[in-house]
């Protein structure tokens, strides 16, 4: 009797915590920096301080030892004579802990769940509400004139775009194929009229990585059809009059760019000259950088931060500390592609990851609390894979991506 009631209350407190969860995606998407965000986290923490009571566990990951030296880092260029200014970069610190804090709990909960496709079907649903919203509440006179999401066009596409290859993956294991292709139409739809460019990188490159992985023994074949249908892509990006207005002309500047020509795109431009400035001072001063903020106090910043995590990382912490911020990445990354050989789930992960190092090249990304999500998702299926995989030896049974407590 008592084992049937306990079993009940964990039970409730497991749905407890995906309830709170999908609020705290759904408040860290539409309500970031307000009251409704923090009462969103507060909900989080008390679920997942539930969760761990009722597991009687704590998990943790070689991340956070190595992110922690990193803040202990920052916090001595910050104090020092080598930040430019030692009020901006400590100001900083409390917003880089609290993320640290907060994806110490998003790891916890995913890792002691241990239901990785409802955790993720958790994140899809908050984008579709996310995205939803914002093409309900555009007037349709407007004529999708401006950029869908306003001033958060880039986390809409983002979290769509996420969405979008979390879909596909599900499509790719033939897991509600109809339904995960509707979901797949409504996202693309928004990922195209919010004209952002890093959404669609990241569904491009996440894309051609996650086939490639998970199947290896057909890559020419796969990697022909993804030029392929990039080729149609690409057509009717350039084509098609609504389509090119939202993100054709931007996705046109970024060719030219690539390609070395001329770009006549303010905003491209400008994040060029920002590179280049903080190219200037960072081989200056290669090793300690100029403390967290500082970027700002720079010549023809304007004010703003460098819009490329590289440059930023550099410039704030310089060689010491961006590599202390990269190093749990690389180890990731590296463990996550040795068992994707055995499980697909850690496959879909590991292509969003390197998707994500490549697009740092084209934003500010790690005071970010969803790409940082999205690497605990990373981390935790990381772990799961090692405790299915000492659980199937102890028991004799082969390992293989069936035989798995990640479902």
């Amino acid at each position: 009797m008592n084992y049937v009631a306990n079993k009940n209350k964990g039970l409730l407190v497991e749905l407890f915590a995906d309830g709170c969860f999908f609020i705290y995606l759904i408040t860290e998407l539409m309500f970031k920096h307000t009251i409704i965000g923090q009462l969103g986290l507060i909900s989080f923490a008390v679920s997942v301080a539930l969760l761990m009571m009722s597991k009687g566990k704590i998990r943790s990951s070689f991340y956070f030892p190595l992110i922690m030296i990193f803040l202990i880092y920052s916090l001595f260029i910050a104090t020092s004579d080598y930040a430019i200014s030692n009020s901006t970069s400590i100001s900083i610190l409390p917003t880089v802990t609290l993320n640290i804090l907060t994806m110490f709990l998003v790891y916890n909960y995913l890792v002691l769940r241990a239901k990785v496709n409802r955790t993720i079907n958790l994140f899809i649903n908050a984008a579709l509400v996310f995205g939803v919203i914002n093409l309900l509440t555009t007037p349709l006179s407007s004529g999708f004139s401006s950029r869908l999401g306003g001033d958060k066009s880039n986390i809409l596409s983002l979290s769509c775009s996420l969405a979008l290859v979390m879909c596909f993956y599900f499509y790719l294991r033939g897991k509600g194929r109809k339904i995960n292709m509707v979901r797949i139409m409504i996202l693309t739809s928004i990922i195209i009229l919010t004209g952002t460019r890093k959404g669609l990188l990241l569904v491009v490159i996440s894309s051609v990585i996650l086939i490639y992985l998970m199947y290896p023994g057909k890559r020419t074949r796969n990697i022909l059809l993804i030029l392929v249908f990039s080729f149609i892509g690409y057509l009717i990006i350039m084509n098609v009059p609504i389509i090119y207005n939202s993100i054709g002309v931007r996705v046109e500047q970024l060719l030219n760019y690539t390609l070395g020509e001329n770009v006549d795109e303010a905003s491209m431009l400008s994040r060029i000259k920002l590179i280049e400035v903080g190219w200037e001072y960072i081989t200056e001063r290669p090793w300690q950088g100029y403390g967290l903020g500082s970027f700002v106090y720079l010549p023809y910043s304007g004010g703003t931060y460098s819009h490329n995590n590289y440059i930023e990382m550099l410039f704030t912490g310089g060689i010491i500390g961006t590599t202390l911020y990269y190093i749990s990445y690389l180890i990731a990354v590296i463990k996550g592609y040795m068992l994707s050989r055995k499980y697909e789930i850690v496959c879909l992960f590991v292509s969003i990851q390197v998707a994500f190092l490549i697009i740092d090249y084209a934003w500010v990304s790690y005071i970010e609390r969803i790409p940082l999500t999205i690497f605990m998702y990373l981390l935790a299926v990381i772990k799961l894979t090692n405790i299915n995989q000492v659980r199937s030896k102890y028991k004799g049974v082969e390992i293989n991506e069936k035989n798995t407590i990640l479902d």
